[in-house]
């Protein structure tokens, strides 16, 4: 090979490189920099009970499944319509095929919602974005930081009436730091057939952050029983329509069941409180039903009982209960401490850091521009013209034109 031949496939080699960087920096300079409020543990004298309008039925619901996409490159195997048919077969109520970046038609079926996996990163840092108006694209694929993450919450938010953080549990896809500072969402995934999440959903709650449980299969073969009806969401609702069903959802009015097949082995008969005293009661006896608190602590275990009483204590910011059955468990969710007046809810707090964010954004051109240097793409003396003539164009011009 001669010098020139040489010269040529180092050229080539720089371009690529050079490329695959500049496609990198497009797709990470939107970011902006949050400020986070610190978190605060919940406080009150009054208690929040997300049970208080359970007057419905229980409607039985899975809200992650995946089917085939995308021509096939995603690792979904069934159509979409099979998986939405085999679950209302089961007697579910209501099913979706969740595919990443794509709705799926069958989700506009009467028992179906709108819902995609929102993530194409390597941390599997991902959402299920619940009845959007339009499917978001932007995601950070190599590495992210609670900025990148705020950041697409708030885009998915913008267009969808709820965001669940998906699977928190797998490769750390959402830290315990990421998760006292992210807000904006307003569900998660605590059970899955991957993962249980239920350590992430309690350093969420400990941080002060109403956050309501969902479960789900997150299938993606409809024929494989060790991820399919295996994790599911009840959820009360008075109306047989999803826009209900979804408000219902979001305000906590459910609870997660982990099982075999689909089936309930028991349920939930009424949660109340009075003052702060916790009241629950279920259909069958369960083998044991366990009080969770502050920082996961187990506060309380009842054994072979269908009901159970509990006074809130002083240190007691959140309760949650924990069902265990024959053959299923149950994942309740929080009562909370709050002020009786403002219902709980996971507004976005975290505002932008200007300052923070030029920095940001200025460090990335910068380094932008170094290894297009360094790449022999452009050179210094090239900058330092461009610079030169745009100042000439933007302020010399200008100023001659007004001259004459």
């Amino acid at each position: 090979m001669n010098i020139n031949s040489k010269n040529v496939v180092k050229q080539g080699l720089c371009l690529f490189v050079f490329i695959i960087i500049s496609v990198c920096i497009i797709i990470y300079l939107p970011c902006k920099i949050y400020n986070f409020p610190p978190p605060q543990k919940f406080s009150g004298n009054f208690l929040y009970n997300p049970y208080n309008d359970s007057l419905g039925s229980w409607q039985q619901s899975n809200f992650h499944a995946h089917g085939v996409a995308w021509n096939g490159t995603t690792s979904g195997k069934d159509k979409a319509c099979d998986i939405i048919n085999l679950y209302r077969k089961r007697g579910y109520n209501y099913a979706c095929v969740s595919n990443y970046e794509d709705l799926a038609p069958e989700d506009k079926q009467p028992n179906a919602i709108n819902v995609y996996e929102h993530g194409y990163n390597i941390s599997k840092t991902h959402e299920l974005v619940i009845m959007p108006q339009r499917v978001c694209y932007n995601d950070f694929p190599f590495f992210q930081f609670a900025s990148s993450k705020q950041f697409i919450i708030n885009k998915l938010d913008e267009n969808a009436k709820g965001i669940a953080l998906a699977h928190p549990d797998i490769r750390n896809g959402y830290s315990d730091d990421d998760l006292k500072k992210l807000t904006g969402y307003n569900l998660m995934e605590v059970l899955n057939h991957s993962v249980n999440s239920s350590n992430k959903w309690d350093v969420v709650l400990s941080a002060g952050k109403p956050v309501w449980i969902i479960g789900d299969d997150d299938t993606h073969d409809i024929n494989d029983t060790n991820q399919t009806f295996t994790n599911w969401t009840m959820i009360n609702c008075n109306y047989s329509n999803k826009d209900s069903l979804i408000k219902n959802l979001m305000n906590g009015n459910a609870y997660a069941v982990t099982g075999r097949n689909g089936k309930n082995d028991n349920k939930l008969v009424s949660f109340t409180t009075s003052g702060l005293n916790v009241h629950i009661q279920i259909q069958n006896k369960a083998d044991s039903i366990k009080l969770i608190g502050q920082n996961g602590i187990v506060e309380k275990i009842f054994f072979n009982t269908d009901k159970l009483f509990y006074n809130f204590k002083t240190e007691d910011t959140y309760i949650r209960a924990v069902i265990y059955n024959k053959a299923t468990a149950m994942f309740l969710n929080p009562v909370l401490r709050y002020d009786g007046i403002a219902k709980p809810a996971n507004i976005s707090t975290a505002t932008t850091n200007f300052f923070e964010t030029f920095l940001y954004k200025s460090c990335l051109l910068v380094f932008w521009f170094l290894i297009a240097i360094r790449l022999n793409i452009v050179t210094a003396s090239t900058i330092l013209k461009l610079l030169k003539n745009k100042w000439y164009q933007k302020d010399v011009m200008p100023q001659l034109s007004a001259e004459y």
